[in-house]
């Protein structure tokens, strides 16, 4: 392809679009290589806080989440570069003709103790600000995942050298590059930025416009549009094929599942992101064991319970996990898939909203169902399956 040649609204496969000058390179169905950067298991990963020095910081009991905000400033004359990280929340930078840096962070959750659990640090070291959010794993967050977003606005010639999320959108305007922008779930976009760009998201869209310099973006389940660029554009999307047992007996084996069984009658591959789609089933695994077993009529210590048996089998479009526990009412089975959905008095939700939101990025449809068991069974449809003779 010409390296000059001018792309005006070109569609490729994947939801691509470029416009401006640039060249362009794809590659489909890669299935050895690995995809996703990262894992964040529903109910372990988070964001918390320290308290920094001469920061603000409120805390409000918002009825159904507990909120905290921290404001911060920081001299940005000696500094040469600015990178952020946070695990669970949206990450924006956006850069204005000052000399300063200004941090706002919003930490939420659905309890204090979740909202304790973690620490958002800044670190002053060899001429870089690193912002950056860590998760006390030895806390239990009971079902509850802190989410801390981060908004920066930064002298706009100041090097953002690295925007980087797991579960939230990046976005990053006006800034000197060259700039590493990546997430794993979520919308990446980027304007405005005086150097090279890196834009990654596993499952979502990629916006890059008005970049001086060289834009390399990839997606896995995401369209892309890359608009008015200076140097090249190089555009990488990946499917792969996952082997549905292989991944569901892993992700059964990453839960703890007391006194449950796992049967998988599902044979072959789907098209899929292999993190996310473990995620999906761990999720899923989680809220059966935790949730469908039917309680002792005289336990001991009052929490005993016995375990269910978890199915996992094929539909002509896609694959169903069905339990035979206590199951999910009719008229409940929609207001399930929404954040903090739970039938117990001291829980914190089923975690079936992250498992909307693994389903909703690869295109598929979900259904819950009763299983024949009299459990809950939940339905996955629009899948690429590829079954064996």
């Amino acid at each position: 392809m010409n390296p000059t040649a001018v792309f005006q609204g070109l569609k490729l496969r994947g939801g691509v679009d470029l416009r401006g000058r640039g060249t362009a390179g794809m590659v489909d169905n890669d299935s050895d290589r690995m995809l996703g950067r990262r894992t964040l298991l529903a109910g372990t990963g988070a964001a918390v806080m320290t308290a920094l020095s001469g920061c603000v910081g409120d805390v409000v009991d918002a009825g159904d989440e507990v909120r905290e905000t921290r404001v911060e400033q920081f001299d940005a004359a000696d500094l040469a570069a600015l990178s952020v990280d946070t695990p669970n929340g949206r990450i924006h930078v956006e850069g204005e003709d000052r000399e300063t840096i200004d941090l706002r962070a919003e930490k939420r959750a659905g309890t204090q103790q979740a909202l304790e659990s973690a620490t958002l640090s800044v670190d002053r070291a060899d001429g870089r600000l690193s912002v950056s959010v860590d998760v006390d794993r030895s806390i239990d967050l009971d079902g509850s995942t802190p989410r801390v977003d981060v908004e920066l606005t930064v002298p706009s010639t100041l090097r953002l050298a690295r925007a980087d999320g797991v579960n939230g959108d990046v976005d990053v305007g006006a800034v000197a590059g060259d700039l590493v922008a990546e997430t794993t779930n979520g919308d990446v976009t980027v304007s405005d930025v005086d150097g090279a760009v890196h834009a990654e998201s596993t499952n979502g869209d990629v916006r890059v416009e008005d970049v001086a310099g060289d834009v390399a973006v990839e997606t896995t389940n995401g369209d892309v549009d890359v608009t008015t660029v200076a140097g090249d554009a190089t555009v990488d999307t990946v499917t792969g094929s996952v082997d549905v047992a292989d991944v569901a007996r892993a992700a059964w084996d990453s839960v703890e599942t007391p006194a449950s069984d796992l049967e998988v009658t599902a044979t072959g591959t789907v098209s899929a992101d292999a993190s996310r789609l473990t995620q999906l089933f761990e999720n899923l695994f989680r809220n059966a064991v935790e949730h469908g077993p039917r309680l002792d009529a005289d336990p001991a210590d009052g929490h005993a319970r016995p375990g269910v048996t978890v199915t996992v089998g094929a539909l002509p479009d896609g694959l169903y996990v069905a339990d035979d526990g206590v199951g999910i009412p009719a008229a409940e089975r929609e207001a399930a898939f929404e954040s903090g959905y739970t039938t117990a008095e001291d829980g914190t939700g089923f975690g079936l909203d992250i498992v909307t939101e693994i389903v909703e990025a690869h295109g598929w449809t979900i259904d819950l169902r009763e299983s024949a068991g009299g459990g809950a069974r939940f339905e996955i449809g629009g899948m690429e399956r590829d079954t064996p003779d």
